[in-house]
């Protein structure tokens, strides 16, 4: 699921990660689906490697049960959090690169938020996205000037947001920021295809 990698691998940040679960329920079910039936087994490959906390047990090793107890303020939550998913993605998928933090550290910069990009994304366009971003035989100029190429980026014309980004695509093609308009607490982002000049309206809501 990839709200679980992108946390895991340190592009999506703890706040953001808090908003994505309650959206989406079925993110505790996957959670739960990696932790290992024999957890509560001393002898269990997972507790020799990682440990386990204390809530943790006291939750019956229930993911839902121990993140959301105290709520995600929480300080003991955060802990949690910020180890036992890392831990579970690695341990799970070993081939993905996970990244550990300190959850009170300040937070940082997401590779989009770097490349001053973070309006790109959004359902249609998060796997175009990743797949440049993901490409390490680009370096990160390179990276950031297809994305602008890829996008049909004009010097300082972007969308602005009021929302998560909802850049639309048609096919395997991101189609071109023209305009946005607002009335009201009403925004809409008018997109546009380069090869037919077909019109695409994103509407958002402040």
């Amino acid at each position: 699921m990839k709200e679980v990698f992108d946390f895991a691998k340190g592009n999506l940040s703890y706040e953001n990660f808090a908003v994505a679960v309650d959206a989406k329920p079925e993110i505790w079910a996957f959670l739960q689906g990696l932790v290992p039936k024999d957890i509560a087994d001393e002898n269990c490959d997972y507790r020799k490697k990682y440990g386990v906390s204390q809530n943790f047990v006291t939750n019956g090793y229930d993911i839902e049960e121990t993140l959301t107890a105290f709520g995600f303020d929480d300080i003991g939550t955060k802990i949690d959090v910020c180890k036992l998913i890392p831990n579970l993605v690695e341990y799970n998928y070993p081939e993905i690169k996970v990244k550990r933090f300190d959850p009170f550290a300040k937070v940082a910069k997401t590779p989009l938020e770097k490349m001053k990009l973070d309006y790109l994304g959004g359902e249609e366009a998060d796997a175009i996205v990743d797949a440049i971003l993901e490409n390490e035989n680009l370096s990160d100029k390179e990276k950031k000037a297809l994305l602008k190429e890829k996008f049909h980026i004009a010097p300082r014309k972007y969308p602005h947001w009021v929302q998560e980004p909802e850049w639309p695509c048609q096919g395997a093609e991101p189609m071109k920021f023209i305009e946005e308009k607002s009335e009201g607490d009403k925004f809409e982002y008018i997109f546009e295809n380069v090869e037919t000049g077909e019109k695409c309206t994103v509407v958002q809501f402040a």
